[in-house]
């Protein structure tokens, strides 16, 4: 494995001459590529980030793994975690990558002991027969019973666990069993802990503890208290091999390949690194770079490992190279003061991380090697065909996910006294309406402008009760709550913990609806007070008699206002606590008066703002850098055509077959 190990550190050299290069404005340049096998010194280089990493696994490999939830946080550029300029790499992301390469690989050869996991169930949160809730946990009294139903992920050993405690004085009878077959069966004293190892099958089993005695020896009333129910495990038990595991592992040396002949061990070797480096590097690898990845195999067998030993070393190479971690551009050749398009390879790689957050599929790299994905019709067909891909909705959670801030939901911390109702089941409900409404723009046929005026809702039973209406087969139409700005997730992540936040709503609304986001607060200006003297509404007019914040309040005021009708957890209103009528009428800066939260909402949905901010964010994840001057008088041609023909896939086909897409900066050339 020396080899693999020269390779992490040729990596971290790379890395370091990436930290230290800025390049264009939108580009980091390698400046020592001499790990990059190209005509030309410079190049420009995309870090995977943690969301295409995870996809382009689950792609490459078939896997459930997310190896890259462990990987350190991306940094942000634009609004955007996929920023070319703004993803830094680490000596921990170089550890993090060879981790990931060594546990993919170990899966693929069913090598992989799957980590035993902990499910805790609190005794007062499960069902029971009888009993009483009481803050040491559930009380059994003789013959009650507390049980909950588990789902397991895999056949193997597990341990069953119940913490509980008699109370009376004497010693109390109980059994833990599971799906109704006793495991054990004890006297119990003061907190002790029930445990037994079982063979359990994948699935959903019913752990239950009894206590068994009517009353006490003296007979006097005993109780059992349960405190907790576990389940830990599976304990030494392998994965089994992911979805593709045949497919990139295909010959066998000794075995007849398609044409009736053995496979030698050498052609075998190379059949394998050659075809799988092509999926993973996104491009077929040249003689010298396969050689290069057999000399990796070839020192693992020379080491005493067995053929498949040698194989995974290369493989795990293949992971950790730049080539796979990085999303690499070579240079036009010729005129390097000249632009020019891009390979088809390069061309397939922009295409599908910008509509799946992944990898070409083959069909893609087929085209490119065939020489026609350039072609208008082709491309556009290709368009057309990932997009209705379930890959696609790579799009909503992640460029709907950080454009228009569904990836918040989850984030929001309403305090749990003030609003108990929110809890994990409902938050979820929430970001799956987001979703729903989101998708139907993105990936359906619902204009732009749905965003912001639809009343139709995907709603999960606990939403719907929220909302106090009726979802049949989860759809339910809302005429009180049209677009993405009066539905409660959005609502709760623009609030504070305890209270509604115009200020933020409004910002918010300038920053990603309007894309005229305002500049930061004067230093020295008080934040909102709650509780006590003047309301939210008069402190704003306060801060908008100061002509320091006029500007700012002026344009952020009236959005906010203008959605103080919804509470912080989304709830329809009327009045604030204090009694006060809720008032929403204003003006939009730019847009016009309105009366009515539903007024405000259509004159945002009408304004040609929306939709250039619509083009400029589509514009900016696509290319995964920000829009430049030479690219206005495309973004000025995508907005009017998105404003006469509200189609988010027409903005997309738009983006794809243009210039800024199909091309290249040649190091001294024009963006």
């Amino acid at each position: 494995m020396g080899s693999l190990h020269r390779r992490l550190g040729a990596l971290a050299g790379l890395l370091g001459a990436l930290a230290l290069s800025t390049g264009c404005d939108d580009l980091l340049m390698v400046q020592d590529a001499s790990e990059l096998e190209a005509p030309v010194a410079e190049r420009v280089v995309s870090r995977l980030n943690r969301s295409e990493y995870d996809h382009t696994v689950r792609d490459l490999f078939g896997t459930t793994l997310r190896p890259a939830r462990d990987f350190p946080a991306d940094d942000f550029g634009y609004g955007f975690d996929n920023i070319a300029a703004t993803l830094s790499m680490s000596p921990l992301h170089v550890e993090m990558y060879s981790l990931a390469a060594h546990e993919l690989v170990a899966e693929l050869y069913g090598q992989r002991v799957v980590p035993p996991s902990v499910w805790r169930v609190e005794a007062e949160q499960a069902d029971a027969t009888g009993g009483a809730v009481e803050p040491t946990g559930r009380v059994l009294f003789g013959g009650d019973a507390v049980h909950t139903r588990l789902h397991l992920p895999h056949d193997g050993r597990y341990v069953v666990a119940a913490l509980v405690a008699s109370y009376g004085g004497d010693l109390a009878t109980a059994s833990l069993s599971v799906d109704g077959v006793e495991l054990l069966q004890t006297e119990v004293g003061p907190e002790q802990r029930l445990e037994a190892s079982v063979e359990l099958t994948a699935g959903h089993h019913t752990v239950e503890v009894a206590f068994l005695d009517a009353e006490g020896p003296r007979g006097d009333d005993e109780e059992l208290v349960v405190d907790a129910m576990e389940v830990s495990g599976p304990f030494d038990v392998l994965s089994p091999p992911p979805a593709l595991a045949a497919e990139i592992l295909a010959c066998v040396p000794g075995a007849l390949d398609a044409t009736g002949a053995t496979w030698t061990e050498p052609d075998c070797a190379e059949h394998i690194v050659a075809t799988f480096g092509r999926r993973a590097w996104r491009r077929p690898l040249s003689a010298s770079e396969v050689q290069e990845q057999l000399s990796v195999y070839g020192a693992a067998r020379g080491a005493g490992g067995g053929f498949d030993v040698g194989v995974q070393a290369a493989l795990e190479a293949l992971l950790v190279s730049p080539h796979f971690l990085f999303r690499v551009e070579l240079d036009p050749v010729g005129d390097r003061a000249t632009n020019a398009q891009v390979d088809g390879y390069v061309l397939a790689s922009r295409l599908s991380y910008f509509l799946w957050s992944s990898t070409p599929d083959d069909r893609l790299l087929d085209l490119a090697a065939a020489g026609v994905l350039q072609h208008d019709e082709v491309l556009l067909s290709e368009v057309d065909r990932m997009l209705a891909d379930p890959r696609a909705t790579a799009l909503v959670e992640n460029l709907g996910g950080q454009w228009l801030g569904l990836r918040k939901v989850a984030e929001a911390s309403p305090d749990p006294e003030r609003y108990p109702e929110v809890d994990p089941v409902l938050v979820r409900a929430m970001e799956g309406e987001l979703h729903g409404l989101v998708r139907s723009v993105f990936l359906g046929d619902a204009p732009l402008s749905a965003l912001l005026s639809s009343t139709d809702a995907e709603l999960e039973p606990a939403l719907a009760a929220h909302y106090g209406v009726e979802a049949h087969d989860g759809h339910a139409v809302l005429p009180d709550r049209p677009g993405l700005l009066t539905r409660a997730g959005w609502l709760m992540s623009t609030s504070h913990p305890t209270r509604t936040s115009p200020v933020k709503r409004g910002a918010w609304v300038l920053d990603k609806v309007l894309c005229t986001p305002p500049p930061p607060a004067p230093a020295g200006v008080p934040a909102l007070q709650e509780g006590g003297g003047a309301s939210v509404v008069e402190q704003l007019a306060q801060h908008r008699s100061d002509p320091a914040c006029a500007t700012c309040h002026n344009a952020m005021d009236p959005i906010g206002l203008g959605l103080e009708s919804f509470d912080a957890i989304g709830r329809l209103r009327t009045q604030y606590d204090d009694g006060q009528p809720v008032q929403v009428a204003g003006v939009l800066d730019g847009g016009g008066a309105f009366t009515t939260t539903g007024e405000l909402l259509e004159l945002l949905a009408r304004d040609r703002r929306f939709d250039a901010c619509a083009v400029e964010q589509t514009f900016t994840y696509a290319m995964a850098r920000p829009a430049v001057a030479s690219d206005q008088d495309l973004l000025l041609a995508l907005r009017d055509d998105l404003f006469d023909h509200q189609s988010f896939s027409e903005l997309v086909r738009g983006i794809v077959v243009s210039r800024p897409f199909r091309e290249r900066v040649a190091a001294g050339g024009t963006p």
